[in-house]
């Protein structure tokens, strides 16, 4: 925020913003809550609920998160909320071909740590933070498989029941054996039934359906990984650390799933 916070840079920054709401964000559409890649409007709004005189974009940023916490805001009903506990944009709102609970969720869950640690948070009573911080924490605990009533995983190579099949070429390859080189990849190699030949460790599936449905094969939708799915967890996830959200102090947080991997003690 050191940039943000000179007059020239802040005043811009206000520019587009309001300029993205006014006419690239429909309030009304549930895609337009997505914080993603495409959508980095949200990600603007919380920086600049910290800048001095933030209080226009903390109000927007308060809706947002309201919109993901609660299911809806003064706009209207925005998202579900799985039987296990997921925060869910249904696919076909945020114009993507595939859909990215996770990622997206998992964005969502950043959004909240970072406004909770910052100006915006510290002017909040202490139950509303720890409500944003918990909320993160429940959404992270799913995805890494401490979900209510049935334990999957969705981050390759950890946890219960880890996705085998992610759809990413060279993991679908086989590998090549004494010294040989690996045999060409093929489409029938890529799109096979089988779990992956080659290890994939650390990536976030794209995710469920809305009954928290799972397939686990390269072609089944939700399958997908990619750099832009695992950025906003393990910003998340870095959160966490640095918040007050401890396994103990959120109902239902599955501590036991997050401590492992955050080797919290």
């Amino acid at each position: 925020m050191s940039k943000s916070c000179q007059a020239s840079y802040l005043t811009d920054a206000r520019y587009w913003a309001a300029r993205h709401a006014a006419e690239e964000a429909d309030p009304t559409l549930p895609g337009s809550w997505a914080f993603n890649y495409n959508n980095a409007g949200w990600g603007a709004e919380v920086l600049l609920a910290e800048a001095p005189d933030g209080e226009a974009a903390r109000l927007r940023v308060a809706q947002f998160l309201r919109a993901w916490i609660d299911g809806k805001n003064d706009y209207g009903d925005i998202l579900l909320v799985t039987k296990r506990g997921l925060a869910y944009l249904p696919a076909d709102t945020t114009g993507g071909a595939e859909r990215e609970p996770l990622p997206h969720a998992a964005a969502a869950a950043l959004a909240a740590l970072a406004h909770a640690a910052g100006p915006g948070g510290a002017a909040l009573p202490r139950a509303a933070r720890a409500r944003l911080e918990c909320f993160a924490l429940g959404q992270i605990t799913y995805m890494l498989g401490g979900q209510v009533g049935r334990n999957r995983g969705y981050l390759t190579g950890f946890g219960p029941r880890a996705p085998l099949a992610p759809r990413q070429m060279a993991s679908s390859c086989p590998p090549g054996s004494r010294g040989r080189s690996p045999p060409a990849c093929s489409v029938p190699a890529l799109l096979g039934g089988d779990p992956n030949p080659s290890p994939l460790a650390g990536a976030l599936v794209a995710g469920p359906g809305e009954d928290d449905s799972y397939t686990d094969a390269r072609a089944a939708p939700g399958a997908g990984v990619g750099v832009h799915y695992n950025a906003p967890l393990l910003a998340a996830l870095a959160g966490l650390l640095q918040s007050n959200a401890g396994p103990g102090q959120c109902q239902g947080a599955g501590g036991g799933i997050l401590r492992e991997l955050l080797s919290v003690n």
